[in-house]
């Protein structure tokens, strides 16, 4: 084999392990989905649900939710560990709510202690069949070692609200 075949070769090689050990760096910084759930198993399992009220799987046009009425909420702990943030999505949709009621969709970085809203479906938004949706990122989550996410029906006796497709991505 002449000299410079055997050069390019090796440098064919030493290029390709480099990239290999760049394609495994970026493998472990890829984004990692954390958390999702759709509801689609029509169970709520993993979620605490506190309140007055009721808090089911139903099913709209062939879409699971987790229902819940009244002053019902329901909520789930996310670890981060490892993570340098988070984007969090969360839909709701609403039906029958009266002026000053509201559905939301809410997190916490503090273990429950203090919550921050992401999404708020009120009474000129609540058809019972949008689903709208609100994604946040968080940055800094290093130190955290998981996120609290909750589903939160404030409202009268006619109220419902319906959580759905959360997701938590980790990055970096």
């Amino acid at each position: 084999m002449k000299p410079i075949n055997s050069f390019f070769l090796f440098l064919t090689a030493i290029c390709l392990l480099v990239s290999q050990a760049v394609r495994s760096e970026e493998d472990k910084r890829a984004d990692r989905v954390l958390f999702n759930e759709n509801f689609e198993d029509g169970d709520p399992k993993g979620w605490d649900l506190m309140g007055r009220g009721r808090a089911k799987v139903t099913t709209y046009a062939g879409n699971h939710s987790l229902n819940l009425s009244k002053k019902r909420s329901a909520q789930v702990t996310v670890p981060l560990k490892g993570f340098d943030g988070v984007d969090i999505t969360m839909e709701m949709a609403a039906m029958s709510l009266k002026e000053n009621e509201s559905c939301r969709a809410e997190l916490s970085l503090n273990q429950g202690k203090t919550w921050q809203t992401l999404l708020k479906v009120t009474p000129k938004m609540a058809d019972g069949v949008t689903l709208h949706s609100k994604t946040a990122r968080v940055k800094k989550t290093a130190n955290l070692e998981k996120i609290m996410l909750r589903f939160i029906a404030n409202g009268g006796g006619r109220a419902n609200c319906w959580g759905d497709n959360v997701e938590v991505l980790g990055r970096g």
